[in-house]
């Protein structure tokens, strides 16, 4: 099967990219505030209980370090487009990051 040819011209398809990482950077605080705060809450019924306070540290560590990931992915994407843009305008993409201490 032939490979499919893109409708979006680049700096188009880079604008896609970064209107569906900042929407799902809107589920995601989404999910955290109607869903995942609410929950956490309810894991405490009595906070003299310590075991219950460790449970709901756990699982509050356990959710932030899977959102510092998926942050930390994101990251490198909105990197990858604005050196990809750089390199488009004729600048070269190590210029983008000096600023940032990277090489990649």
């Amino acid at each position: 099967m032939p490979a499919i040819e893109p409708n979006n011209l680049d700096l188009e398809s880079m604008e896609v990219i970064m209107a569906a990482i900042a929407n799902e950077l809107k589920g995601l605080a989404w999910l955290f505030c109607n869903v995942l705060k609410p929950s956490l809450e309810k894991t405490v019924t009595d906070p003299r209980d310590i075991n219950q306070i460790k449970e709901q540290l756990s699982l509050l560590k356990s959710i932030l370090c899977g959102y510092t990931v998926k942050e930390k992915a994101i990251a490198d994407i909105i990197k990858a487009v604005a050196k990809k843009e750089a390199a488009d305008l004729g600048v070269s993409p190590n210029k983008v990051c000096e600023c940032l201490k990277c090489k990649n």
